[in-house]
């Protein structure tokens, strides 16, 4: 990126505060992302904790790739299914503690 900069620089020296722009905005960049790293440094989780929620995710991701690619579809999906059956243990036609309406 820095040799194009140098490259609009002889094309148009009035554009020589750009590649200067840019380099300080690496920098900058640099300096942010040494931060961040020493900060997921000192950072600790529970390895159960984390297993609970890497579960989680797979599960979110289930659903997802299962009932439409996003949690609004899936939240979605299980309000529509939610509206046709209810959970009964007594009574009517069941699968598994499920009931029709």
């Amino acid at each position: 990126m820095q040799r194009q900069f140098r490259e609009l620089e002889k094309l148009d020296p009035s554009q020589s505060g750009l590649a200067q722009s840019h380099a300080n905005a690496v920098i900058e960049l640099e300096e942010v992302v040494g931060s961040l790293r020493h900060y997921t440094d000192t950072l600790e989780m529970d390895p159960e904790q984390l297993a609970a929620i890497e579960e989680r995710v797979s599960l979110f991701e289930t659903l997802k790739r299962k009932y439409g690619g996003t949690l609004e579809k899936v939240i979605a999906f299980g309000r529509r299914r939610r509206g046709g059956c209810t959970r009964s243990s007594r009574g009517g036609r069941s699968l598994r503690g499920w009931t029709m309406r």
